[in-house]
């Protein structure tokens, strides 16, 4: 009988390399920080959280494909594991 895929147990792992991790996210919550610090003349508070939220997602991914694209070194890895 030919079994669906939804039949099967599926994990997914996530693994993250804490020696770069522990240091690379400040550095990102740094730049972040000053990207808004920089952009951010008589804004509310709310602006600035959403700023600062861009921002370290703009950043984080930067730093993601310096990593793991040019210097084929990533810091967090997204697996899946399906058992039949």
């Amino acid at each position: 009988m030919h079994r669906t895929p939804y039949e099967s147990l599926v994990a997914f792992i996530l693994s993250v390399d804490t020696g770069i991790a522990v240091y690379l996210l400040p550095i990102v919550a740094l730049l972040s920080v000053g990207t808004v610090a920089l952009l951010s003349r008589g804004r509310r508070p709310l602006e600035l959280v959403a700023m600062f939220g861009i921002a370290f997602v703009t950043v984080l991914a930067g730093a993601w494909f310096v990593f793991h694209v040019l210097a084929h070194r990533p810091f967090f890895r997204l697996e899946w594991v399906q058992y039949p």
